[in-house]
């Protein structure tokens, strides 16, 4: 299988071979961890390297998460003008209500495609990397058995596509659990954990592979930190202390 690297400073040392590429990754952690930055690092390094990029956001406008981002040298301004990346919002109760009526009709099976729903991936577009912020987002605008059901023929669609995708996925800031229903994780083929640490007075970031299928990965918990020049990751390093920051 190829394998891909995301980019990151620091962060490929700690996958020894790279992501499979076509491989579904979970990207999870709390409020304020760094899942946007990372995310869209992953993005925009693919198009360095002549990469199409398409980021899916069912939540926050696309302008700002590109002014957000820009602000730790992540410019997308002349990708997107070439035609390179692609943001696309997405209405996520018009989905959920095309599922509904399309299970409804069927009586428990979609047997519509999702080209038939509301637009998610761009026509005559096809990217070799996608983000998918947020599958929490997702979830709460279906019902619950819906939403499996859906998301296990989202996700088998962009598998097709043969893309390499980073899913958002939002939890607690010290999480056990790192998706919404538990069936993220089992259809994700790896999953990389951002978090941020409470020592003392300050909180440190942090990150860990904590399953990668198809590459051996470091086993640890490893300190990064978000610098005007974007993401840098530390994988020789452990968690710091306060006194040492």
């Amino acid at each position: 299988m190829e394998k891909i690297r995301t980019g990151i400073p620091g962060f490929d040392d700690l996958i020894k071979d790279g992501i499979e590429k076509g491989s579904i990754v979970l990207v999870a952690g709390g409020t304020g961890t760094g899942k946007t930055n990372f995310c869209s690092q992953f993005l925009h390094h693919g198009a360095q390297k002549g990469e199409s990029g398409l980021y899916i956001t069912f939540e926050e406008e696309p302008q700002q998460i590109q002014r957000h981002v820009a602000k730790i040298g992540l410019d997308f301004e002349n990708f997107i003008k070439s035609g390179k990346v692609r943001f696309q919002k997405v209405d996520i109760y018009k989905v959920s209500k095309a599922v509904e009526a399309a299970i409804l009709r069927a009586k428990g099976e979609l047997l519509i495609p999702l080209k038939d729903l509301p637009e998610i991936i761009p026509k005559n577009f096809k990217p070799a990397r996608i983000v998918v912020d947020s599958l929490s987002a997702l979830s709460v605008a279906f019902k619950a058995s819906d939403y499996r059901y859906f998301l296990f023929k989202f996700l088998s669609y962009l598998k097709e596509l043969g893309a390499t995708v980073l899913a958002i996925s939002e939890t607690s800031q010290d999480p056990s659990e790192f998706s919404r229903t538990g069936i993220e994780e089992f259809l994700s083929d790896g999953v990389f954990v951002l978090y941020s640490i409470k020592h003392g007075g300050v909180r440190i970031r942090a990150l860990e592979v904590l399953k990668m299928r198809g590459s051996s990965h470091v086993g640890k918990i490893v300190p990064f930190k978000i610098t005007e020049k974007g993401i840098q990751v530390f994988p020789n390093q452990g968690i710091l202390t306060s006194e040492q920051l």
